[in-house]
């Protein structure tokens, strides 16, 4: 007998499709800067539009940050209805294991181990719907 348990505290989880879309708008997002001024810096060939399109992009990641951490949503999640919470308890991680095991454990993982990320996004094909990076942090992807 499988010891998935479809719902935590009450949300059913956010389905796969919306995940995918998150994530992609959350990129979306943070690449618009840095693409837009680098062309307009590029063409005018002024650094400094390109310095500031970074800029731009570096506080967006704050915010992701610091939204994730808060909120355990994204820009993206946001919009897409979707918030992460506690595996168990279905209520706010916090912003320990949200940023530091779900963001930079995970991408120090990918960092050194390239063939990761491809893996991680993989298990979400698997019943739980649980990334390698929820299994890190104990938490899931539900419906917000």
């Amino acid at each position: 007998m499988s010891s998935y348990q479809p719902e935590a505290g009450g949300a059913a989880l956010a389905s796969r499709g919306s995940r995918l879309a998150a994530v992609l708008l959350d990129g979306i997002i943070f690449s618009v800067p840095i693409f837009v001024f680098g062309v307009i810096g590029a063409v005018t060939e002024t650094e400094a539009l390109i310095a500031v399109g970074g800029v731009i992009s570096l506080a967006i990641l704050i915010a992701q940050l610091v939204l994730q951490g808060t909120r355990g949503q994204t820009l993206g999640k946001m919009a897409l209805g979707i918030r992460i919470v506690d595996f168990n308890t279905g209520g706010h991680p916090g912003f320990a294991r949200i940023v530091l095991l779900r963001v930079i454990v995970n991408g120090l993982i990918g960092g050194f181990i390239p063939p990761y990320v491809l893996v991680d996004a993989l298990f979400i094909f698997r019943e739980d719907q649980r990334c390698i990076h929820d299994h890190i942090a104990g938490t899931r992807v539900v419906q917000a």
